[in-house]
């Protein structure tokens, strides 16, 4: 009954929106389709396992989804993850090492629906932020280093990322350059069409812009046949392997797993840095696209994860990269006025038609046009603003960002992501001297009716959070919420950053959501969301002065302090 009571609803959803949905949906496809493909490159597949996760992420991910605007695909995120595991899986054998990476894939995917069924698909939400953000900034910077060489038209010979960026004079110097012009032509239209404020420029997809122009200078530089150019007594060659290579009928854009060795070592470790990363992006992602939702309606997250994780299963089996909530792409939908979940529907089924109806356009893109569009995603990922905003959180946060960012570079993403969990955690059992209460949340709630108070009496951390979660959502929403931090010995920047989500999502609402914390709660640092430890012991008999923080503004000894700042 419940199934088709949500079946009429979505029906009579599209009815209503339809020429909303429909338009964003488009709008997302031209956006949606060299990014997925330029995807699939960085990630050592065929370009086709980009488009297949594109079409069941929209197609089969609108009708799994636990959330109402989020757009599913394959995201940057995992390219680095998969391009390592074809590498070793396949031991130089790129087709072999793509069909062992299918089936870990297919593992993953479960292993996602089993978290979601489990009830923890939040766990994403209980990662240190500083660690996150080192390595989705590791993650940018190998999408550059390894992009840029193409861009150049050179191939490099180093294998490792230092040596790749090392490279980078070398390749400036023996650049090809036509494929160098169409690079450097589709990346300048990249950053002037997202940085126009001209209105009627900035409504066109600037991934479209930059393959439509390497598409023509494609043509004028004749790729499609072999030949010779010569400029300052250089020869150069040019030739269709430097254009995309795609499948001409759509049944061979299938591909099958390889099962066999799917109990290896390189397997398992695939399995798990997939299944990790793809729920710990998309749980964040989700929260993200939350904020963006013009209804404020909230993501299942535990049913989102089984969505997820089914979806993945699907792509595997099939030929096509894992998926996950893709914020760049939640966020153009949003903007282009979709308010269900139908636009990513419908984005999936535009893929799905032009790439039946006209495969052979694919092949006339130039790899260096997508390489272009890979370099903005990377940048994207490793902005400098990144670097500067964890600077400001604190010596500590920028320590395990940076720690975790060397690690992801020099060693393995996984490995990565843990020494930055283990360094944090070690960083509040210091801080705290309890280590058993990083894990355990100490906390009592006192409903009245009207209003909650929960009142926090051990630290308020990473590793405790879900618990803390758990107590909020269970009253906010519908009555005042106040959430008394005075005795905390520690609330460390990533409970900071998400109550202040709390907070924002409050602003516009008509209950109160309030944060009360002590006067001797010293900040890490001077930043607003930086974490904060209570350094001196409060008289037996007087209770610590509180600071209230509500509705996004602090108050404190020194005046008001904007929580945004």
């Amino acid at each position: 009954m419940y199934f088709f009571t949500k079946v009429k609803e979505e029906i009579s959803s599209l009815s209503l929106n339809w020429r909303k949905e429909i338009s964003a949906g488009f709008i997302l496809f031209l956006i949606a389709l060299p990014l997925s493909v330029g995807i699939a490159i960085a990630s050592g597949a065929p370009p086709s396992a980009g488009i297949i996760a594109a079409v069941i992420g929209g197609i089969l991910g609108s009708i799994f989804s636990g959330g109402h605007v989020m757009i599913n695909g394959p995201a940057a995120g995992l390219s680095v993850i998969l391009l390592a595991a074809i590498q070793d899986l396949g031991q130089g054998n790129g087709l072999l090492g793509f069909r062992f990476a299918l089936a870990a894939t297919v593992v993953a995917g479960g292993l996602q629906v089993l978290f979601g069924f489990l009830g923890v698909g939040s766990l994403g939400l209980a990662f240190p932020s500083a660690a996150i953000h080192g390595l989705l900034a590791a993650i940018g910077a190998i999408i550059m280093a390894k992009q840029f060489h193409v861009l150049m038209g050179v191939t490099p010979s180093g294998k490792t990322i230092v040596s790749l960026i090392g490279e980078v004079p070398h390749s400036i110097m023996n650049m090809n350059p036509a494929i160098a012009l169409i690079g450097l032509g589709s990346l300048a239209l990249l950053v002037g069409l997202t940085l126009t404020r001209l209105r009627t420029l900035k409504a066109i997809p600037a991934p479209l812009a930059a393959v439509a122009f390497g598409v023509g200078a494609g043509f004028l530089f004749d790729l499609h046949h072999s030949h010779k150019v010569m400029l300052l007594n250089h020869a150069f060659d040019l030739s269709p392997s430097f254009l995309l290579t795609v499948p001409q009928t759509l049944a061979n854009f299938i591909i099958l797993p390889d099962f066999s060795q799917v109990l290896s070592a390189g397997s398992i470790q695939a399995i798990i840095t997939i299944a990790l990363v793809a729920s710990i992006e998309s749980t964040l992602s989700a929260h993200a696209v939350d904020t963006l939702d013009p209804r404020r309606r909230k993501t299942n997250f535990n049913s989102d994860l089984v969505g997820k994780g089914f979806c993945n299963m699907i792509c595997g089996a099939i030929g096509g990269l894992p998926i996950i909530t893709e914020i760049v792409r939640s966020s153009a939908n949003v903007a282009n006025g979709a308010t269900t979940r139908w636009s990513n529907f419908f984005h999936g089924a535009f893929i799905l038609f032009f790439v039946a109806l006209f495969p052979l356009v694919l092949h006339d893109i130039p790899l260096a046009a997508l390489a272009a569009i890979l370099l903005v995603v990377g940048f994207r990922l490793a902005h400098p603003r990144t670097f500067r905003h964890m600077w400001h959180m604190g010596w500590d946060q920028f320590v395990v960002f940076a720690i975790t960012f060397t690690v992801c570079l020099m060693t393995d993403i996984l490995v990565g992501v843990l020494v930055g969990f283990a360094l944090e955690l070690m960083l509040n059992a210091v801080r705290t001297q309890r280590l058993q209460e990083l894990f355990r949340l100490r906390a009592n709630v006192k409903d009245d009716g009207d209003s909650a108070l929960i009142s926090v009496k051990g630290p308020a951390v990473f590793s405790n959070f879900l618990a803390l979660k758990r107590k909020i959502d269970a009253y906010v929403g519908s009555m005042n919420v106040k959430v008394d931090l005075r005795s905390a010995r520690l609330v460390d920047h990533t409970v900071m950053e998400h109550l202040k989500r709390y907070l924002d999502e409050s602003a516009d609402k008509v209950y109160d959501f309030d944060i009360v914390f002590s006067r001797i709660h010293r900040p890490v640092a001077a930043h607003p969301l930086a974490g904060r430890l209570r350094t001196l012991r409060p008289r037996p008999e007087a209770e610590p002065v509180a600071v209230v923080v509500t509705k996004g503004l602090e108050v404190n000894d020194a005046g008001s302090v904007d929580f945004d700042s």
